[in-house]
């Protein structure tokens, strides 16, 4: 990108950034209430992913288990009530959905409330606790919902030890998005429960409006003509023909997928993730922004291809009072890098940061619109525009004492694309996962491929002035040697070697 096209972006950046504030700043700004117990219709981001979800029948691939961890005396009866009150507090976790005629609408239950079952695990031995727990809720998280029958979530609480228990959740994902989760159920449940816990009122204030009164604002608040000048920079960003990413699977790509999947997951120390932030801040680049870079260099070194597209994630909570609704705000966007193998990789990292800041800028254009316009020619099986994605969780409030969270011990066994790095920051440095298809992909190739993630954060948060180039060099060897331990656990031990490779390479990244 030259340097008038991003003089552009920045300026049209300043302007959404511009208008938006003045939204906020506008009294008479506010969502109109609905009148109670009308129907609403599904948003766009709803209705394609129930349409995904209809697609793939029978497959959990929205899904989205979670655990939430405590340690010492849990008040049952006070937990219970205080998730309890999230469902009152909430519509969007009241909500189903049905058609009325060619419309998919949102019928939200007056009342709703759950009792939560509770299994007790402290007569098996110690070692078989946990693993029976992750089976149980393992279970729990691949049986299919019935959309039309809220609530679409379902909950265990499973006790281990006498000060030890697991909140295991499971929820669909047309309810919520990551920012839901962190930023208010956690907050919300935790203060709703040390309030019941201690004969008292919770105190948080109440929600003006809900989810679909949202979803009716938004409908009736868009104008196509709106999307001409964001139109045309997707026109520009995504013109000719789109890449197909070279990434070498295992086996052939079904006409007809099958969304079984599988998840791996790993971990970056503090230290690096740190390191990372400080390398991006020198470029004005987020940490979302300097992973991204990285990500592109770890495609790079599979593919030798310098056009790479990325699919992720913007939310569409610009409006004040979304931000304390539950529901799900997401919209899919576009995220095309094109580079130099001879660049540096803080040069990547102030493309990229350009690449974001421009489909930010332009993410008002609902993703479907994107596949209608600009996909052609792509093999049967192959994902629209893109193959793999990338997201980067929001902030995780801060836990209090004995609270902990985690989305990486459950697996429903699905993909929702043939590769998704999934990363959350938390206080001790980076969790994360790639999701990937079992019919393309083998556990030891994703593995390899998870090792080389986590040795390239660590070669850059180093030297971050190597080329995409070099680094490509250095995970190749890096790879070779992988290779040759792997095939010799094979030879040398009776263990499948899958299982031994996500262990190549101890210590590295911490």
């Amino acid at each position: 990108m030259d340097g008038e096209s991003r003089t552009r972006e920045r300026a049209a950046l300043s302007r959404y950034l511009e208008q938006a504030r003045a939204k906020r700043s506008c009294a008479d700004d506010v969502i109109p209430l609905r009148e109670r117990g009308v129907d609403v219709e599904a948003t766009s981001a709803q209705q394609q992913l129930w349409l995904h979800a209809e697609l793939a029948s029978g497959s959990p691939i929205y899904n989205e288990p979670i655990t939430v961890q405590f340690s010492g005396e849990l008040n049952v009866a006070a937990f219970e009530r205080a998730f309890n009150e999230i469902l009152r507090r909430h519509e969007a976790w009241r909500t189903g959905f049905c058609w009325s005629g060619e419309t998919l609408i949102q019928r939200v239950r007056s009342e709703l409330s759950l009792a939560l079952p509770i299994t007790d695990l402290r007569s098996l031995p110690e070692r078989r606790r946990e693993p029976r727990a992750i089976q149980l809720a393992t279970e729990d998280a691949k049986l299919p919902f019935n959309l039309a029958q809220p609530p679409l979530l379902r909950a265990r609480l499973v006790r281990l030890a006498e000060r030890e228990y697991r909140l295991f959740l499971t929820l669909h994902h047309i309810i919520f998005d990551a920012y839901s989760l962190y930023q208010i159920f956690l907050p919300e449940l935790h203060a709703c429960y040390d309030a019941f816990s201690n004969g008292t009122e919770p105190g948080l204030p109440a929600l003006r409006a809900q989810y679909p009164d949202y979803a009716l604002w938004q409908k009736r608040s868009f104008r196509p003509s709106a999307l001409e000048p964001h139109l045309l920079y997707w026109d520009t960003q995504l013109s000719g023909q789109l890449p197909v990413l070279g990434l070498r699977p295992d086996r052939l790509h079904l006409v007809n997928q099958t969304h079984k999947g599988a998840m791996m997951p790993f971990s970056i120390s503090r230290n690096v993730t740190e390191r990372l932030k400080e390398i991006g801040a020198a470029r004005d680049a987020t940490l979302f922004i300097t992973l991204l870079a990285a990500f592109n260099v770890l495609l790079y070194s599979e593919t030798s291809q310098c056009d790479i597209v990325v699919g992720s994630a913007s939310s569409s909570r610009k409006h004040p009072e979304t931000e304390k609704m539950l529901g799900y705000f997401l919209n899919t966007i576009v995220l095309r890098a094109k580079f130099s193998p001879e660049e540096h990789f803080l040069d990547l990292i102030t493309r990229v940061r350009e690449v974001v800041i421009g489909a930010l800028s332009h993410d008002e254009v609902p993703f479907e619109l994107l596949v209608s316009r600009f996909e052609k020619h792509r093999r049967p099986g192959v994902h629209p525009l893109f193959e793999v994605m990338f997201s980067l969780g929001p902030p995780l409030r801060h836990l209090p004492s004995g609270w902990g969270f985690t989305k990486t011990d459950v697996d429903t066994g699905a993909a929702k694309i043939d590769l998704w790095l999934d990363l959350d920051e938390r206080e001790d440095g980076l969790s994360g996962r790639f999701f990937y298809s079992v019919d393309l992909f083998n556990e030891l190739t994703i593995s390899q491929l998870s090792n080389k993630w986590i040795i390239l954060l660590d070669t850059i948060s180093n030297k971050p002035n190597e080329s995409v180039a070099s680094l490509q060099r250095f995970l190749r060897e890096s790879n070779l040697r992988a290779s040759e331990v792997a095939q010799h656990v094979c030879k040398r031990s009776k263990w499948y070697a899958p299982k031994w490779a996500r262990y190549l390479w101890p210590g590295v990244g911490g």
